[in-house]
């Protein structure tokens, strides 16, 4: 059972004997009672309860932070998007004389890729360092805890952000790869 008094003062854990704890916890409220002032209620609880409570709030925590990791993804990704749809329709007379000249697919997708996903490598470099530390941080409190130092922890987080941001940027690059280049050079 936990007694809690007061938050600044924190716990006391006491064990009781198993099939025992109605009276433990009757006889903990009586003695409690006795060395302390009536307006002082002291909560008792089973360690179990504690746990639950605890678990609870962590999982409403991740179920926040997985649903805003989301929306931040799915913004990040339309930025992208909207990034790579005004840079090629900037640059589509660029594109359609590449592609009058031979250039494949392939070299117009690097065109783009090279400076998107360069871009992506600098801003990793700013905000892998933030995010460990504030996971550091969230994580001191915690009683299970899993190697995030593991480098490939990080590895496995910037492959999957790459992935998505390849992936973003090869279906904008694959619509403008099949505009035909002549309509593109008569219309400018």
């Amino acid at each position: 059972l936990a007694i809690g008094l007061l938050q600044k003062q924190g716990n006391c854990y006491v064990r009781l004997q198993p099939g025992k704890e109605k009276e433990g916890k009757a006889y903990l409220e009586q003695t409690v009672k006795e060395f302390l002032p009536e307006s002082i209620q002291p909560e008792i609880h089973t360690l179990k309860d504690e746990c639950t409570r605890i678990q609870t709030t962590e999982r409403m925590l991740r179920n926040v932070f997985t649903f805003f990791a989301t929306v931040c993804l799915i913004i990040t990704l339309l930025g992208i998007y909207a990034a790579i749809s005004q840079d090629t329709e900037r640059r589509q007379k660029e594109v359609a004389i590449r592609k009058i000249n031979g250039a494949s697919l392939k070299n117009i997708s690097y065109l783009f890729m090279k400076f998107y996903l360069g871009l992506l490598l600098i801003a990793t470099l700013f905000v892998f360092p933030l995010m460990w530390m504030i996971t550091d941080e969230m994580l001191k409190n915690w009683i299970i805890r899993f190697n995030y130092n593991n480098p490939l922890f990080w590895l496995g987080i910037f492959f999957v952000i790459t992935i998505f941001t390849a992936v973003v940027i090869l279906v904008k690059i694959l619509r403008t790869a099949r505009i035909n280049p002549a309509d593109v050079i008569k219309a400018e």
